[in-house]
């Protein structure tokens, strides 16, 4: 018989002990740790699971209802969006009321919010922006960019804990060199 070097490295290892129970989640998932927690208070219920809908990205302090999903809690949309308009055509008896809770000091909750950018194509106009969002202190956590016959369509995805202060910074945005229109999606 032949013996490479594979087999009889693992003839002379010795076994390696398995892992007690305990050591295996050590750490938390990121995403538990950047989730606005309790920032929504479902009216009439306590203690029902809630997360924001993606297609609107819902903050405070926009307006807001709620739609039971199945097997997901309910999904929060901003009151203007029309997912949640349809949803509620088709199903309304799973409409619910929502509210913002009153945030805790200590929480720092961060909503991730869509901006739209259209611009007159140029060098340098995705770090004058993202400048902007940098000197005013808002996490820019997603960007994508494309260009078509001179013109740039810009969607950067930031994190705000309250709406109107963004209102503010797409002012400054909007008079950023070749910017057209700079608002929330």
């Amino acid at each position: 018989d032949e013996f490479s070097l594979r087999n009889i490295e693992m003839l002379l290892k010795p076994p390696e002990a398995p892992l007690p129970q305990d050591e295996f989640l050590l750490k938390k998932p990121r995403a538990a740790e950047k989730s606005p927690k309790g920032g929504v208070l479902v009216v009439g219920i306590d203690s029902l699971m809630t997360q924001l809908a993606k297609c609107c990205k819902p903050a405070p302090p926009d307006a807001i209802g709620g739609f039971v999903t199945r097997g997901k809690g309910v999904s929060v949309h901003r009151s203007d969006c029309s997912n949640f308009r349809e949803l509620a055509a088709r199903s309304g008896e799973r409409v619910i009321d929502v509210e913002w809770g009153t945030p805790k000091a200590e929480s720092g909750a961060a909503y991730p919010v869509d901006v739209s950018v259209e611009a007159a194509d140029r060098q340098g106009l995705l770090r004058d922006i993202s400048e902007v969002f940098a000197k005013e202190k808002m996490n820019l956590v997603g960007v994508q960019t494309q260009s078509v016959k001179g013109t740039a369509w810009m969607t950067f995805t930031v994190e705000i804990a309250d709406s109107g202060r963004l209102a503010k910074v797409l002012a400054i945005v909007a008079d950023v060199q070749g910017v057209r229109s700079a608002r929330r999606r």
